[in-house]
């Protein structure tokens, strides 16, 4: 077995990981070894102006709400994911995603696929998988296994038309009877208005750019595809009239907020109805403070990236109780990097409330939650009040540090800066202290021993006594 570099493994402490972990089972049994190789890795780290700490908590996030996704229609399609006979997870990367499907199916279950094979050897390794390594073209990869479920993360927004559909041809091959696959694209409504590439989606349904975010693959093989429901539809279709038959639903924005998920069942008829995936809403709840002897602050900041439309209201419940709501948003523009190529606009809020009698200022439950336009309502924490007080606590004290090793590095990259940034600071502390004393001379100078100092100076000078003033 080879030997694995990290970028990060559950050896290493981190405080701003534990902070934002709420809801992610990070500390219940979960791999979080990141091998340095990791491109999503990568891209987040250097996104993030090479911050490991913001890296990893934007890294494994993100990599949780994508299963969060496939285990909710897993649930609806099983009863519950334990009752899946075998999955794959193709395009799987170094095991973002995989890492929480073996925390949920046993991994003798779970088969994993993609290019890189040394991020098929990682997982294999790190989370006790079957691998196969992947190929560039669809007939050149060979597997002899059926699976109930095939879950595929962002690769058909990358793919050329010739690859794209022999690949959904391909993998839908691999499903056993009554399976279902998952697959998310870019919909033609994330190419911006404008775009020369406009005209081509239109008329063939794809269009397709040697472009991407990755720094290993061919462009030509692995770029930036857009394509319409209705060419992803009327190709199924195609599918569905050669094969058995297969029901289709198309969910706006359901993978990862961004890419629409399409979700496609080995037989017709099925009934989608029970089945609603909603990108959600993202925010962080950043502060959270208690004021004796029963006043709670809380501040933060939300985005609705599936609709791009405002938030209609924060609402607060204690103990289940509804205790504040707030419709009062301000632009929170430093949110705004976090999404680049998107059109949102995330929005900061604030609200301050009493604890209702008889809630603990400690133990009591508090839920915190976004409603979107639609008017429905979207979980942004729940858990007890001390570790939301504990949470941003430790957040500030985080974001604080890297502050100031961020300033620090810029004075360090750039000497003559920290020069001036030393003069200055002596100089306003010189200023301070000058202040400070001509407010001090001036309150001595009103006083009435000063009054009486200065009358006997005056009267002595008039006498001819002393030249002292």
């Amino acid at each position: 077995m080879p030997e694995h570099s990290l970028a990060y493994s559950q050896d290493q402490p981190n405080a701003l990981l534990l902070a934002l972990s709420d809801g992610m089972p990070i500390c219940d049994g979960v791999d979080l070894g990141v091998h340095e190789e990791d491109e999503m890795w990568r891209i987040f780290y250097y996104r993030g102006s090479q911050n490991l700490d913001q890296s990893l908590v934007m890294y494994f996030h993100s990599g949780w709400k994508i299963w969060s996704t496939y285990r909710q229609i897993l649930t609806w399609h099983f009863g519950e994911p334990g009752r899946i006979g075998k999955i794959l997870d193709f395009a799987s990367g170094y095991g973002r995603v995989t890492r929480f499907i073996v925390h949920d199916i046993p991994p003798e279950r779970v088969w994993i696929s993609d290019i890189y094979a040394r991020g098929v050897d990682f997982q294999r390794q790190r989370f006790g998988v079957h691998g196969l390594v992947s190929t560039a073209d669809p007939a050149d990869f060979r597997c002899g296994e059926r699976f109930d479920a095939i879950l595929v993360s962002s690769l058909f927004s990358h793919l050329p038309a010739r690859t794209f559909l022999r690949w959904l041809r391909h993998l839908w091959s691999l499903l056993s009877p009554g399976g279902i696959l998952m697959f998310s694209v870019h919909d033609e409504a994330l190419l911006p208005a404008g775009h020369p590439g406009k005209g081509k989606l239109a008329a063939r349904g794809l269009y397709f750019e040697e472009e991407s975010e990755s720094s290993s693959l061919s462009k030509a093989q692995y770029g930036t595809t857009w394509v319409t429901e209705r060419y992803v539809r009327d190709n199924l279709g195609r599918m569905a009239a050669n094969t058995r038959g297969l029901s289709v639903a198309r969910y706006p924005r359901g993978f990862a907020s961004l890419q629409d998920l399409y979700v496609v069942v080995d037989r017709p008829g099925e009934d989608f109805s029970g089945l609603d995936v909603t990108g959600g809403v993202d925010g962080v709840l950043d502060q959270c403070s208690f004021a004796f002897p029963r006043q709670i602050h809380l501040s933060g900041w939300g985005v609705d990236r599936a609709s791009s439309e405002p938030l209609r209201e924060i609402r607060v419940r204690i103990d289940g109780q509804a205790v504040r709501s707030s419709t009062d948003f301000h632009p929170c523009p430093e949110a705004v990097a976090l999404f680049p190529m998107e059109n949102v606009q995330p929005v900061r809020w604030q609200l301050t409330f009493d604890l209702p009698q008889g809630a603990d200022h400690t133990s009591a439950l508090l839920t915190l939650a976004a409603v979107d336009a639609a008017g429905r309502e979207h979980g942004m924490f729940e858990g007890p009040l001390h570790v939301a007080l504990l949470r941003t606590a430790r957040m500030g004290l985080l974001y604080m540090r890297i502050e100031h090793e961020a300033e620090m590095a810029r004075l360090c990259a750039d000497p003559e800066a920290r020069i001036e940034r030393e003069v200055a600071r002596l100089r306003a502390n010189a200023e301070e202290r000058i202040g400070v004393l001509e407010t001090r001379i001036a309150a001595m100078r009103a006083s009435r021993f000063w009054k009486m100092r200065d009358g006997w100076f005056a009267l002595k000078r008039r006498l001819g006594l002393t030249n002292e003033i």
